[in-house]
C-alpha cells in the first residue's frame, strides 16, 4: 500500500465525517456541544496531526488546497488539525489564517516571531531548552516543557506512550481504509459470521468487506470466463467455509476428486440430509459432476429438485460461463436460479447474459485477474477477492 492512497483515503474520510455531522447538527443549532449534550449519541473528537508540514507539502503538494478548504470550517464539528513546522514560512499565509491557536517553541530567528503573534513587541523565549510561547486570550505567556526523557530516547518514548493510550483508552482513532496489495484472512475474519454474509473480497469504491448472501437463493453461481482463475480463488472459499460452524460442506470438486470418492460424498449427503445442520453443496465443473456422477441432466434436475424441499439447503456451482450456458434450458435451471444474484471473477462480464445487470456502464473495461463483481439484485460491486494476487505481466 503506498502513502498517497492512504492519504487519499484520508481526505475522503475526513469530508465524509464532515458531511455527515453536517446533517447530524443541523437541529442542535450545528454546534458540537450542544448536540453532545441533548442527542442521545456522543460523538467524539477528532484530532488530525501532520508532523513536519514541510515534509508533508514536498510529498503530497497537491494536497494544500484540501487542507486549506477543510481546516476553514471542519473546527465547527470538532475536526482539529494540529499541524507542526520549523518555520512560519512552511505554511501559506492563507492556510495559517485558518489556525487561531498558535503554539511556538525555539525558532532559528527572533524575528520571525512576528509572523506569528500581533502586538508580540519584543517579547521572546528564553533561549532555554523547552522553553516557548503561547498566546491565551489574547495575552502572550512564555511557558516550559517538561524534560521527559533524554533526548536520544524520546521515539521509544512516544512509542511506549501510544500503547499505554492504545490500552486503556475505549475510543480509538478509525484505521484509514486502503486496498491491500492482497486480500487476507486477517482483513476479513471478524466478518465471518453467517452464511447470509459471507465475505468475498473488498470493495474497489467503499474499501469495506464485500459480502454475499449464499442462503438467500437455493442454486448460487461463481462464474468466470475459465476455470484457472476459479480454481485458485476457491482454495482461499474453502479455507473461509471451513471457519462457519455448525455448517456440513460436501465437496464434489471434478478437478480434484475422483468418481468414485464424489459418489462416496453423495451417499453421505444423503444420510444426513435431514438433520438440522445448514447444508453447503459444492460442485466444480458441473459438466463432469452430471455425467459421471449422476450419469446425466435428468437425473440433476431430479437431485437438485429433491433437496429443494429440504430446509438449510444451497448449491454453489462453480463454472465457466461457457460450460454453465448449456444448461440455461434445463427446468433445474429455470425454477431455481437467480439471475439477479451471483460472483464473477475476472474479466468478460459485460460480454455474458447468464447474469441480469441493471448498468453495464459501471463494468471494469480490463480488470486485473484478482478481480471481479458480486451481483445483487442486478447491482455489481467491483472487488479484489481474498487470496487472489494480480497476474505479473512481462
Amino acid at each position: 500500500v503506498n502513502d498517497v492512497e492512504k492519504v487519499t483515503n484520508l481526505f475522503k474520510m475526513l469530508n465524509s465525517l464532515i458531511n455527515t455531522r453536517k446533517k447530524l447538527f443541523v437541529e442542535f443549532n450545528g454546534n458540537f456541544n450542544y448536540y453532545n449534550r441533548k442527542s442521545n449519541k456522543k460523538v467524539p473528537l477528532i484530532a488530525v496531526i501532520i508532523n513536519n508540514f514541510e515534509a508533508f507539502s514536498e510529498n503530497y503538494e497537491k494536497y494544500e488546497d484540501r487542507i486549506q478548504s477543510i481546516t476553514r470550517e471542519c473546527i465547527k464539528f470538532r475536526v482539529n488539525f494540529i499541524i507542526t513546522a520549523t518555520s512560519y514560512r512552511d505554511l501559506r499565509y492563507r492556510l495559517a489564517q485558518n489556525f487561531k491557536q498558535k503554539i511556538t517553541l525555539q525558532l532559528n530567528n527572533d524575528d520571525e516571531y512576528i509572523y506569528i503573534y500581533e502586538k508580540i513587541g519584543k517579547k521572546r523565549p528564553s533561549h532555554l531548552f523547552g522553553r516557548g510561547l503561547v498566546q491565551l486570550d489574547g495575552a502572550i505567556y512564555e511557558f516550559q516543557t517538561a524534560k521527559v526523557c533524554e533526548a536520544d530516547k524520546i521515539q521509544e518514548k512516544i512509542k511506549k506512550q501510544i500503547n499505554i493510550a492504545n490500552k486503556v483508552s475505549k475510543i480509538k482513532a478509525k484505521e484509514i481504509p486502503v486496498m491491500p496489495d492482497r486480500v487476507m484472512f486477517k482483513d476479513i475474519k471478524r466478518y465471518i459470521k453467517t452464511i447470509q454474509n459471507v465475505p468475498i473480497g473488498i470493495s474497489v469504491k467503499s474499501l469495506k468487506v464485500n459480502t454475499f448472501n449464499f442462503k438467500e437463493d437455493l442454486i448460487n453461481l461463481i462464474l468466470a470466463r475459465s476455470m484457472t482463475n476459479l480454481m485458485e480463488y476457491m482454495k482461499y472459499f474453502y479455507k473461509e467455509l471451513s471457519l462457519y460452524k455448525d455448517i456440513n460442506i460436501y465437496d464434489f470438486n471434478t478437478e480434484t476428486r475422483s468418481v468414485s470418492e464424489m459418489q462416496d460424498e453423495l451417499i453421505k449427503l444423503n444420510n444426513e440430509k435431514i438433520n438440522e445442520l445448514q447444508k453447503i453443496v459444492i460442485i466444480i465443473g458441473i459438466d463432469k459432476f452430471v455425467n459421471n456422477v449422476l450419469n446425466g441432466k435428468e437425473m440433476f434436475g431430479k437431485f437438485v429438485k429433491e433437496y429443494s424441499n429440504i430446509d438449510n439447503f444451497n448449491f454453489i456451482i462453480v463454472e465457466s460461463e461457457s460450460k454453465i450456458k448449456n444448461y440455461q434450458y434445463d427446468e433445474w435451471y429455470r425454477t431455481f436460479f437467480n439471475n439477479d444474484n451471483g460472483i464473477w471473477l475476472g474479466n468478460g462480464l459485460n460480454d455474458q447474459y447468464i447474469y441480469n445487470i441493471s448498468n453495464r456502464k459501471l463494468i471494469e473495461n480490463n480488470c486485473d485477474s484478482c478481480m471481479g463483481y458480486t451481483i445483487k439484485k442486478g447491482n455489481i460491486t467491483f472487488l479484489k477477492f481474498l487470496g487472489l494476487i494480480k497476474e505479473e505481466t512481462n
